[in-house]
C-alpha cells in the first residue's frame, strides 16, 4: 500500500516497512483468532464474559497522528531524508505530539515540527483550491459542509491530537493531499475502524473517482462541480456491451458496480463520457436490486430494513410483557410504537446472558458505561424508522444490521424456549463456531443485497452483535443493554 506516488520505489518500500511495524497491532485479529476468542468467552462465567468482551470491544485507538505522520513526512520537504534520519524525524514528531496532548491549540502549534507540517498541509490545501476566503486564512474542513473550516491552529489540532480525526476530516485531507486510494481505505478500516469508502454513497463515490486522478490542480472545485452535475443528472440504465459480456460476466448489481467504478480511471473528468458514467452510477444506486411488492418505492437497503421492521413488529405483538418489578430499568413500558417496545422491557436479571448464572444489574451498568462510545447513535427510535419507510432518509449499515439481528434474535429466542436443549450459551467450541458461522452467513447475505461491507471482526459493533447472537437470550440481552444505556444518557443530560 503506497501512501503517495511521489517517491522513488526504494524509498517508498523502506517507509512502508516502518509503517507496517508501527501499525501491525491495528490488524484487530484474524477470523480464526476471533473464533478462538469467542470460544474462550463461551467457557467463561457470565461476569468474566463481560470483562473479556469489554476488552475485546473497547481497545485503545491507535493515535491517528502517528499513522498520518509518515504520510505527511513523505509528502513534505522531509521526503529527501535518508531512511534513518527519516525515522528519527518521525519519532521527533511523535514526541512533540504526545507532549502536547493536554496543551492548548496555540501551544501545540508552537512546536516546531508540528508547526512546519501543519503549515505544509495548510498551504497545500490553499494551493489546491480549498481556501475559503480571499486572505487565505481558513480552508475547507469538510467536503459535505461548507461551514466547517480550519485555521492553521485548528488544523494542527486535527492532525496531531490523539482522537480528533473524523471520517469527514480525513476524506477532505485525502482529496486535498492526493493520498493513494489504498492508503485511504486502510486508514478508514484500521485506524478509524469504520467501513471503507462507500461506493453506494454519491459523495464518497465522487471522492473515490477524484482520488484516482491525483494530479488535479483544483480538486475541491472539481468535487463541487461533479456533485452539482451528479445531483442534476437523470439516472441512465447501464447497458452491457458485447466486449464487456465477453470479458466478464456481471450478474448482480453489486458486481456491476465494482466493474463500473473501474471505468472512471480512463474517462476525462469533465466530459460527456463522465456525465454518462455518473448517470449510470446514479441508476445503480437507485436500483440495487429488483423491487419487491411491499415497500416498492424504496431503494433495496431501505426496503430490506422495512420488511424486517414489519417482521419484528409482528413478533413483538406475540411477546407477553412481564409485570413491572424490582428489575425494571426505569424505562416506561408502553404497548405503543415499535421504537418504544424494542427498548422498554423490564427484563429480569436471570433472563440475561446465562439463565443459570445471571449477571448482576450493577455489573451490566458498569459494562454498558464502558460500551457507551460504541452504542451511541445505534438505537432505532420511531422517528428514524418512519423517515426510512417514507423514503426521506436512507438506512445506514448499522441500522440495517440492528434490525436484521433483532429479527433473527427474536426467532432464535422463541426456538430456545420451545427446545431448551438448544441453549446456545452451553455449546462447545465446535458448535459455537457453527452458530457463529450461521449468523455471519445470514448477516452477510443481507449486507450483500444492500451493497454494504460484510461483517468485520475489527468493528466493535459488529462484534457485539455477533457475541449477542450466540447467547440464550439475544433479544432480551440487546434490549436490556440499550435500556440501561438510555437511562445512563438521561442521567447525564438531566
Amino acid at each position: 500500500m503506497s501512501i503517495h506516488s511521489g517517491l522513488t520505489p526504494s524509498m517508498t518500500q523502506e517507509i512502508q516497512k516502518i509503517y507496517d511495524a508501527e501499525t501491525e497491532h491495528l490488524d484487530f485479529m484474524s477470523w480464526d483468532d476471533f473464533f478462538d476468542a469467542m470460544e474462550q468467552l463461551s467457557k467463561a462465567s457470565p461476569d468474566k464474559q463481560l470483562d473479556m468482551l469489554g476488552g475485546l470491544l473497547v481497545q485503545e485507538k491507535f493515535p491517528a497522528y502517528r499513522y498520518l505522520t509518515y504520510a505527511l513526512l513523505e509528502l513534505s520537504e522531509y521526503s529527501d531524508l535518508k531512511l534513518e534520519p527519516f525515522r528519527e524525524k518521525a519519532k521527533q514528531v511523535f514526541a512533540q505530539a504526545e507532549a502536547t496532548q493536554g496543551a492548548s491549540t496555540t501551544e501545540r502549534y508552537q512546536q516546531d515540527l508540528l508547526h512546519s507540517l501543519t503549515d505544509f498541509v495548510f498551504d497545500t490545501l490553499v494551493h489546491r483550491g480549498f481556501s475559503t476566503d480571499a486572505k487565505k486564512t481558513t480552508v475547507h474542513a469538510s467536503l459535505w459542509d461548507d461551514k466547517k473550516t480550519w485555521t492553521r491552529k485548528s488544523l494542527c489540532k486535527t492532525l496531531f491530537s490523539a482522537q480528533s480525526m473524523t471520517r469527514e476530516a480525513f476524506l477532505t485531507l485525502s482529496l486535498g493531499l492526493a493520498f493513494d486510494v489504498s492508503f485511504v481505505q486502510d486508514y478508514l478500516k484500521r485506524v478509524l475502524r469504520e467501513r471503507e469508502l462507500d461506493i453506494w454513497d454519491s459523495k464518497e463515490a465522487l471522492v473515490f473517482v477524484l482520488l484516482q486522478q491525483p494530479n488535479l490542480p483544483n480538486p475541491y472545485a472539481d468535487y463541487r462541480k461533479l456533485l452539482d452535475t451528479y445531483n442534476n443528472l437523470t439516472p441512465v440504465a447501464v447497458q452491457s456491451n458485447t466486449e464487456q459480456q465477453q470479458t466478464q460476466e456481471i450478474n448482480g448489481v453489486a458486481e456491476r458496480m465494482v466493474y463500473f467504478l473501474s471505468c472512471f480511471r480512463s474517462v476525462p473528468l469533465h466530459s460527456p463520457e463522465m456525465e454518462t458514467l455518473l448517470a449510470q452510477h446514479k441508476y445503480l444506486v437507485e436500483h440495487r436490486n429488483e423491487r419487491a411488492d411491499s415497500h416498492e418505492h424504496l431503494h433495496t437497503p431501505d426496503r430490506l430494513f422495512c420488511e424486517m421492521r414489519d417482521s419484528v413488529g409482528e413478533k413483538l405483538k406475540k411477546i407477553e410483557l412481564p409485570a413491572a418489578s424490582a428489575y425494571t430499568t426505569g424505562a416506561t413500558i408502553q404497548k405503543g410504537t415499535l421504537g418504544t417496545r424494542l427498548y422498554g422491557f423490564p427484563y429480569k436479571k436471570e433472563q440475561l446472558f446465562d439463565q443459570e448464572h445471571p449477571v448482576s444489574h450493577e455489573e451490566l451498568i458498569k459494562f454498558v458505561r464502558l460500551l457507551a462510545p460504541i452504542l451511541e447513535g445505534k438505537w432505532l427510535d420511531s422517528s428514524r424508522m418512519t423517515f426510512i419507510s417514507q423514503g426521506t432518509r436512507h438506512v445506514r449499515r448499522d441500522e440495517l444490521m440492528t434490525m436484521a439481528f433483532l429479527d433473527r434474535a427474536m426467532e432464535l429466542e422463541a426456538d430456545i424456549k420451545k427446545h431448551p436443549d438448544l441453549l446456545l450459551a452451553q455449546l462447545n467450541g465446535e458448535d459455537l463456531s457453527v452458530a457463529l458461522d450461521s449468523f455471519c452467513d445470514y448477516m452477510n447475505e443481507i449486507l450483500h443485497k444492500a451493497g454494504f461491507d460484510e461483517l468485520y471482526c475489527g468493528n466493535p459493533y459488529d462484534v457485539l452483535l455477533m457475541y449477542l447472537s450466540v447467547l440464550d437470550t439475544p433479544f432480551c440481552s440487546y434490549s436490556y443493554i440499550f435500556s440501561i444505556f438510555m437511562d445512563i444518557k438521561k442521567e447525564i443530560t438531566s
